[in-house]
């Protein structure tokens, strides 16, 4: 759970705090730890932080594990096209691009998050999540994978 409030603080701060859904595409105004079900939309755009995979400790050497998780990170947006997009763009498409970029441009600036993790890589990125076809949003997925160390014993 560490490590999820760590990656929210980093995204938080540089996608919800000071900014403006009017000036800022990539803005989110709400941020979930794991996934609700479902989103409300009142609540968009939105974003979501979750552990998919059980963590790995390998030993370092006695006292200290190395710990490994994977996150995902969705982000969702209105599916809806601004007024000076073309017919050809997917509804919602800019916007959920535009949240997806800014992510990854936060999670690369600082791939450490202030010496809290050892390392950290994403390892895949998906801008057109699956979603109904009916859904009156957009999805994107950054699944990034975190590596820090515990001390035990």
């Amino acid at each position: 759970m560490i490590i999820l409030n760590i990656i929210k603080e980093c995204l938080e701060a540089g996608m919800t705090t000071d900014k403006s859904p009017d000036i800022h595409e990539y803005y989110v105004k709400t941020w979930f730890m794991g996934e609700p079900n479902p989103i409300p939309a009142t609540s968009l755009p939105a974003g979501t932080i979750s552990s998919t995979t059980p963590e790995t400790r390998e030993t370092v050497f006695p006292g200290m594990d190395t710990v490994t998780e994977t996150i995902t990170i969705r982000l969702y947006s209105h599916s809806a096209r601004k007024a000076e997009e073309e017919l050809i763009t997917a509804l919602g498409y800019t916007k959920i691009n535009a949240m997806v970029d800014r992510a990854l441009e936060l999670l690369r600036t600082d791939p450490v998050f202030g010496c809290r993790v050892v390392t950290s890589r994403i390892i895949s990125v998906n801008r057109q999540y699956p979603a109904s076809p009916d859904a009156l949003f957009r999805v994107g997925e950054i699944i990034l994978q975190v590596q820090r160390r515990v001390l035990w014993g």
